[in-house]
């Protein structure tokens, strides 16, 4: 929370009625900025995670997958910075406790 916090997304209180809040409208919040005030966690939990290789053909498939993990990477960004949280909010409230959206 300190991250979105210094980032300006929320703010805290203290006290009775203190706690999270957002300090933005959601239409003014994109998964971008909440992404960046993280620290700009991994958004994938796969790859070459092997020691440089001696092996020719392992080094070339191991810059194929990374090429292509900082390519998907930068897809999620870019679409990340046209994503606001307005857009994931649920509209319709499910009394199971699940949300159901029109945005799928």
């Amino acid at each position: 929370m300190a991250g979105l916090r210094e980032a300006g997304i929320v703010q805290s209180g203290r006290g009775n009625g203190g706690g999270w809040r957002l300090n933005r409208a959601l239409s003014e919040i994109r998964l971008g900025d909440v992404h960046n005030a993280l620290g700009q966690p991994n958004l994938f939990a796969i790859g070459n995670r092997n020691r440089p290789s001696e092996c020719l053909i392992e080094r070339n498939v191991n810059a194929a997958i990374a090429d292509t993990m900082n390519a998907a990477t930068s897809i999620f960004l870019d679409r990340f910075d046209e994503i606001t949280l307005n857009i994931l909010k649920p509209t319709v409230a499910d009394p199971s406790g699940n949300h159901a959206s029109n945005h799928r």
